[in-house]
């Protein structure tokens, strides 16, 4: 048994249903019409002298309207259904064949399908006897309606009919102003209720990202940490310290303690390992795990670049790309430490990885593609083929090792160009411990506050 539809919405697709399946009657009761039923009762395929039509004529009902709703009645009487009138009638019911009904607050009128109104239609044919045989007892016991009777009522009804629709526009018009009042109270509690979920929400995202930080950045402390303990690379005194000093005003170097080197280690062999001096190597800070190229002499460190553009193509998948490297400063809410720019060609659109380097991974947390704004005969791939190509670079294990030797690997700054800036850009005021580690075949320092 199919279940009882109740509508908190327009119900004339349903009342269409009922009137379309109709094969015996067709009544309609409602003290408000007006072309809407005329419209819907068209669509009957009984004839026109089994439809009924019930209202109240008077305009005690309701005189708003009351000329449109002559006007609907006189057009149901000429195409040849049955209209009656009915004293204090206000139900809304449309009744299929005396057994099938939709109930509700929906009056057959064009106003009422943009009102909020509840309906309820049976997909069963009603068996309450009582409630079936007083809609039938409604209709018989109603009057008929001739459409002289329509005709005498417009004709002599039209100068009231005028004073009532200009009564309720000016009503309406008073109305509006006299609660212009509520409306501007009411706007500005919307409005400061939607500034309190704004900032209600800016608040979660807020404490979301926060904890989100604070994990990730337990989890590169706790990484580091381990990378610096079974790393093959010792300090000579077992671990480089220093602070951030500042020099002529530039932003500040970095100052190792007095006695100590940041270009002599040691490896586990007991080999020595040698920075070169003045030699950019690439370094990370624990716990954001923000990246930069940083240049070592003995006793300092004094520059550091986070935007890197390779002088020559670099080959991704066999491919000849040309690549810009930036380490954001700060590490973006996303966690993002390295985004990779590539381009087949200096003037071609590029495609951009933003990713997470934490010295064990490269994961990819977003990829953005330029837009094409013109072609050349020479350039080989699309920007969909170009994103594919540079996917590689974080999904095959051989181009993500070669990626990452390529970009980490230390440097005298020769074969590309860099901006570089004080050290002090990238550190922050405060102790640092600094380790060597061996990171994508080359080496890396690491930076913890302590």
């Amino acid at each position: 048994m199919a279940a009882d539809e109740f509508l908190a919405r327009d119900a004339y697709n349903a009342w269409v249903r009922l009137v379309e399946r109709a094969e015996l009657t067709v009544w309609v009761l409602t003290p408000y019409l007006d072309d809407q039923v005329v419209r819907l009762l068209t669509k009957s395929r009984v004839p026109a002298s089994q439809v009924t039509v019930v209202t109240d004529l008077s305009p005690e009902s309701g005189p708003a309207n009351y000329r449109k709703r002559l006007l609907a009645l006189k057009k149901l009487v000429v195409a040849g259904f049955q209209v009656r009138t009915l004293a204090r009638l206000h139900a809304k019911v449309l009744a299929v064949d005396g057994s099938r009904f939709a109930i509700g607050s929906q009056n057959f009128t064009g106003y009422a399908r943009r009102s909020r109104e509840a309906t309820v239609a049976p997909h069963e044919p009603v068996v309450d006897e009582k409630f079936r045989n007083r809609i039938r007892e409604w209709v018989e016991a109603a009057e008929a309606v001739t459409e002289d009777d329509l005709d005498r009522l417009l004709e002599q009804l039209s100068d009231q009919m005028d004073l009532v629709d200009s009564a309720v526009a000016g009503l309406v018009a008073y109305f509006e102003a006299a609660d212009q009042v509520r409306h501007e109270r009411l706007s500005a509690e919307r409005e400061a209720e939607l500034q309190r979920a704004r900032a209600r929400a800016r608040a979660t995202e807020k404490r979301r990202r926060e904890v989100e930080r604070a994990q990730r950045e337990q989890q590169i402390t706790d990484l580091l940490a381990r990378r610096v303990r079974s790393s093959p690379y010792r300090h000579h005194r077992g671990a480089a310290y220093g602070r951030l000093v500042d020099v002529w005003d530039q932003g500040g170097y970095f100052k190792v303690d007095s006695g100590e080197s940041l270009t002599a280690w040691f490896g586990a062999d007991g080999r020595s390992i040698d920075l070169t001096r003045l030699k950019f190597i690439p370094m990370i800070l624990s716990p954001t795990g923000k990246l930069a190229l940083v240049r070592v002499a003995q006793g300092q460190m004094s520059y550091a670049t986070q935007n890197v553009s390779f002088g020559t193509r670099v080959s991704v998948g066999g491919v000849p790309l040309h690549l810009q490297i930036r380490f954001p400063d700060p590490v973006t809410t996303e966690g993002v430490n390295v985004i990779a720019i590539l381009r087949e060609h200096a003037w071609s659109p590029s495609t951009t990885l933003h990713m997470m380097f934490d010295l064990e991974t490269l994961d990819l947390r977003r990829i953005e593609q330029e837009d094409r704004v013109w072609t050349s005969p020479i350039e080989q791939f699309d920007t969909d083929e170009l994103r594919d190509v540079a996917l590689q670079i974080v999904d095959d294990e051989v181009e993500r090792e070669a990626f990452l030797k390529r970009v980490f690997q230390g440097t005298a700054l020769t074969g590309f160009k860099s901006s570089g800036r004080t050290i002090g850009s990238f550190l922050d005021e405060g102790r640092y411990k600094v380790d060597l580690l061996e990171v994508a075949g080359g080496l890396f320092l690491t930076a913890r506050p302590g």
